[in-house]
């Protein structure tokens, strides 16, 4: 389960907020998938920050995505394990934990965003 936190700014970050770097205002899911901010999703037309992880949560993640790769390798079915890539589901930017890629999905090449909603996530 991914946790998130919709940031609403409180008077003393508006005050604040000449002297930090603010993500781009982004109009649109193609504009955010084109150009994303660091740990950022879009959901339901909103930005939404991705917390921090916990110690608990990190072990999961890497625990999961070492079992997952253990047996992509084992199976000999290809394809690519990966962590944090943003990806587009039917109406949100997110940026799952896990994710699976099958070899015929894999797009060649580096990418920051991929185009659909991966096969297998956590």
């Amino acid at each position: 389960m991914t946790a998130t936190l919709i940031l609403t700014p409180t008077p003393e970050q508006v005050q604040d907020s000449s002297e930090q770097i603010q993500p781009e205002k982004v109009t649109s899911l193609e504009d955010f998938l084109v150009k994303p901010a660091d740990r950022m999703e879009w959901v339901d037309g909103n930005l939404v920050e991705k917390t921090g992880m916990t110690f608990k949560h990190g072990l999961a993640q890497v625990n999961l995505a070492t079992s997952w790769k253990n047996y992509k390798n084992s199976s000999g079915q290809g394809g690519e394990v990966i962590t944090e890539v943003l990806c587009r589901t039917a109406k949100q930017g997110r940026r799952p934990d896990v994710a699976y890629i099958t070899p015929e999905l894999l797009p060649p090449g580096n990418f920051t965003a991929f185009s659909q909603s991966f096969p297998l996530i956590a």
